[in-house]
């Protein structure tokens, strides 16, 4: 049975291009997509697709907004981000909101697939880039001697994104 993929992004082009990527994969099948955060969490509610992919910038709602709608009202739902920024805040925030993986998009190419099959096996799935800067990142904020509670208190001292406060408005 395929992975039924439903594909949220702003650029049209980008939209079509991910489609293609994913359905000359063997087992994945896009069921749907929209470029608008709004109508896109309409039509994951209709269509219950198993992983979402959805840009962080969407008009509308915010991709971060959207998935923490989704979260709060389908706690089943697995969503990937997707951006091109790579910073540990964003990250950070995607977690947050409940997404259950992040993709760099340059390269959601090269890791689009494997992003999907993981997140549909109830795995997380960081971009490898990402996943090398942010655990760079955290060892540099754990002193030596310390062990992993200034890393936990880093990793707590990330303020709540706005658009996470309003969505659970």
């Amino acid at each position: 049975m395929s992975i039924r993929v439903y594909l949220a992004e702003a650029h049209e082009n980008i939209r079509e291009g991910l489609r293609a990527l994913l359905e000359a994969r063997d087992g994945i099948r896009v069921i749907g997509g929209s470029g608008d955060g709004r109508k896109a969490a309409e039509e994951v509610c209709e269509l219950l697709p198993d992983v979402v992919i959805m840009d962080v910038t969407m008009p509308h709602r915010s991709g971060i907004e959207t998935t923490a709608f989704l979260r709060a009202t389908m706690p089943c739902a697995r969503v990937v981000l997707m951006s091109v920024d790579a910073t540990s805040e964003h990250v950070f925030h995607a977690l947050q909101a409940g997404a259950r993986g992040y993709l760099l998009k340059d390269s959601a190419g090269a890791e689009l697939a494997d992003a999907v099959r993981a997140v549909h096996a109830g795995r997380r799935y960081v971009s490898r880039k990402l996943a090398e800067m942010l655990a760079d990142e955290y060892l540099r904020h754990v002193a030596p001697g310390t062990g992993s509670q200034a890393g936990a208190s880093f990793l707590h001292d990330q303020p709540e994104p706005p658009a996470l406060r309003r969505a659970r408005e």
